[in-house]
């Protein structure tokens, strides 16, 4: 082979793998958050129901929750490129899993793809309790979960997964192989969402509220109209509620980083004996000390 084909191969093979990007192994049910200065085209990619591409002000974000085989691919927006796979096995990870309080669902990772037969523990603390781990039984129901809680046990995958999420769920679960000294870790931070009133009617004031089970440095909660495409500060207090203000979700951040999107959708009823009227234009009336800044919500 000569020197000039050899040196053309290897020019090949670098742009090859460079348009790949940086591989990232993501453990099955975690949640995957990626963000890039805005400009040009959104994040690219599948796009399945656990997966959201937000902008908000100059930056597009995205977020795949719950990360699943379907999510395999290359993301890519602007020179930002990744390219993500899912882990064969766990390895000393730590995680922070925020999940709503209602209809939510967690899958908590723990597996070896050693040779040999293992057994595994799961741990469990509440954010609540200053006592000692609670120790989920494998193959026993535990009875703060009852039949909310699976845990596998097959061929050296011992998964844990709960099913429908509550609030008291909040806490800091460990999965412990037998003969390894790593622990896989996931810290549950249960998000919930209401409205006062929880049934307003057209032309009432409404306070939305998001609060979550566990306190975090560096966390901050907004709230955003997802149809005047605008943010808030959390609580956000509406004026003489419309229909036009009907669908929201409440955004969690870390630092910069957005960790979860929580929808609520406000029921708005018309004051009795009064007649039914076209929903006004969609633009929030809020609080006077409230200040909203645009969005595009990429659902």
């Amino acid at each position: 082979m000569s020197v000039r084909l050899l040196v053309c191969l290897i020019a090949f093979w670098g742009e090859f793998t460079a348009s790949i990007g940086n591989v990232n192994e993501i453990a099955q049910g975690n949640d995957v958050s990626y963000s890039c200065l805005s400009g040009e085209a959104p994040w690219t990619g599948p796009r399945h129901d656990n997966t959201v591409r937000v902008k908000i002000n100059r930056t597009e974000y995205l977020l795949i929750k719950n990360f699943q085989k379907q999510n395999e691919a290359n993301y890519i927006c602007g020179n930002e490129k990744v390219n993500l796979q899912l882990k064969s096995a766990s390895s000393k990870d730590k995680s922070v899993l925020f999940r709503a309080s209602e209809g939510d669902s967690l899958f908590l990772f723990c597996k070896t793809i050693l040779n040999s037969s293992f057994n595994a523990t799961w741990f469990w603390r509440p954010h609540n309790s200053n006592t000692t781990d609670k120790i989920i039984n494998l193959g026993l129901d535990s009875t703060h979960f009852g039949n909310r809680l699976q845990i596998k046990n097959k061929n050296n995958d011992f998964s844990a997964s709960i099913t429908p999420v509550d609030w008291s769920d909040s806490g800091i679960y460990k999965c412990e192989i037998s003969s390894s000294p790593a622990r896989t870790v996931f810290e549950v931070v249960v998000v919930r969402v209401h409205a006062d009133p929880q049934h307003p009617n057209n032309g009432d004031d409404v306070t939305l509220k998001c609060e979550i089970s566990n306190q975090i440095q560096k966390i901050k909660l907004y709230w955003i109209n997802r149809k005047t495409q605008e943010n808030f500060p959390n609580p956000h207090q509406l004026r003489n509620v419309t229909a036009g203000q009907m669908n929201w979700a409440c955004a969690v951040f870390n630092s910069s980083t957005l960790k979860a999107l929580i929808p609520l959708t406000l029921t708005i009823s018309q004051p009795p004996g009064e007649s039914k009227t076209t929903a006004s234009p969609d633009v929030s009336q809020t609080a006077p000390d409230s200040q909203g800044s645009v969005i595009h919500l990429l659902l």
